[in-house]
């Protein structure tokens, strides 16, 4: 035979009208919380990011850029990079899902190889004579070309020539706060071996030339054009203005 009541037994014995309050307030020592007073917040009725809409001004970050070019080393710091924080949130959020980042290359610099589960992006702003070595195919950095490094692949950068090389990184690392899965594995020497190679054949390269051109031809002041891999599928994309 079974049945209900509407008395528990308290801290200490003794018998007390049970309520939803008293409920609440005995769960945590379960280690569980009831859904029921959270549901609007967990499943909320449409899309609820945390970053806010933000610019970053390049002109006004490149000067403290360069200033750390002088004052730490890449050996100090590995990768030299300014990242971009959202006024939102802590690092290493840039939006919700991307993590980015400026990062510096002096003249006959290298930022040394690792790799890491994160898959990462180049965009490169501007300089002349920087490379970027990906699991053994190394690869010329032009302004405007964008350069994607796939999880996992053995990768250094570097800097032939004079003055500065800059670029925009971009990682997927917001999503492993998450997934804790990503790490780094640094290899034993500062580059890992590689060859040049023809950058406009690259799979991993989209050239600036090549995308300039599809949005020239395109009518109107302001156009849309999407980065596609050498076999149609969809890459990165990236808006841009026609003269």
């Amino acid at each position: 035979m079974s049945g209900t009541t509407n008395e528990t037994n308290g801290i200490n014995g003794h018998h007390e009208e049970d309520s939803a309050e008293l409920l609440l307030s005995q769960l945590p020592a379960t280690n569980t919380l009831p859904l029921w007073v959270q549901m609007a917040k967990l499943n909320p009725p449409a899309p609820d990011p945390k970053c806010v809409p933000f610019i970053w001004q390049y002109d006004k970050i490149k000067p403290y850029l360069l200033r750390a070019g002088n004052l730490v080393s890449e050996k100090q710091a590995e990768r030299r990079v300014l990242m971009l924080i959202n006024p939102a949130r802590d690092a290493p959020y840039t939006t919700d899902t991307l993590y980015s980042g400026l990062q510096l290359v002096m003249p006959n610099e290298t930022a040394p190889a690792h790799r890491h589960v994160a898959f990462a992006m180049r965009f490169i702003i501007e300089g002349d004579g920087g490379f970027t070595a990906v699991h053994g195919k190394r690869i010329a950095m032009n302004r405007g070309d964008v350069i994607l490094t796939p999880s996992w692949n053995w990768h250094d950068h570097g800097k032939d020539g004079s003055g500065p090389m800059i670029w925009l990184d971009a990682l997927d690392i917001p999503l492993f706060q998450f997934y804790p899965v990503h790490f780094v594995e640094h290899y034993r020497d500062p580059r890992y071996p590689a060859e040049d190679v023809d950058t406009s054949q690259s799979p991993i390269v989209f050239p600036w030339v090549r995308m300039k051109a599809s949005l020239d031809a395109k009518a109107g002041n302001w156009v849309t054009e999407k980065y596609l891999k050498g076999n149609g599928n969809e890459g990165e994309s990236r808006t841009g203005i026609s003269p």
